[in-house]
């Protein structure tokens, strides 16, 4: 039997070791208290900027978070209708043969309307078909 355990075994060593655990633990807990509350000093810390750069961090946070967004208003149902016919007539000039970009673009198709045929194809009303767009038989209802 050693001073060590005094017969318990390991027991006091593990009670080290988890005692030294947690008091890094706190010590953290302890630092980031301070940091978050002003009582850190130069002397404590070695880096006098450290709880002023935390500050304004902080500061900095808190001005964002207090700005106002801006939300823009919900549609009208003029603007829906409106939306849905404009996909309509779009869809209404693919065909069932390929048309490439080019040839979409000499019917009238607008970078906007090349970007909403992704869209249309996730949805199955066109596919992709070698180098271009063809129609699908999937109705489409404004």
């Amino acid at each position: 039997m050693t001073a060590e355990n005094n017969g318990h075994g390991p027991t006091v060593a593990r009670i080290r070791a988890l005692l030294a655990h947690h008091e890094s633990k706190a010590a953290a807990l302890r630092t980031t208290l301070e940091l978050l509350t002003g009582e850190a000093t130069e002397k404590k810390r070695g880096r006098p900027e450290s709880t002023t750069v935390l500050a304004q961090a902080l500061a900095l946070d808190g001005a964002r978070r207090t700005k106002t967004k801006t939300v823009r208003p919900a549609l009208t149902m003029e603007q829906i209708k409106q939306r849905r016919e404009r996909s309509l007539s779009l869809l209404n000039q693919l065909t069932t043969t390929p048309q490439t970009v080019d040839e979409l673009r000499g019917k009238g198709f607008s970078t906007g309307d090349m970007r909403s045929l992704g869209t249309y194809s996730y949805a199955g009303y066109v596919k992709r078909k070698g180098d271009g767009w063809v129609r699908t038989k999937k109705v489409f209802h404004p």
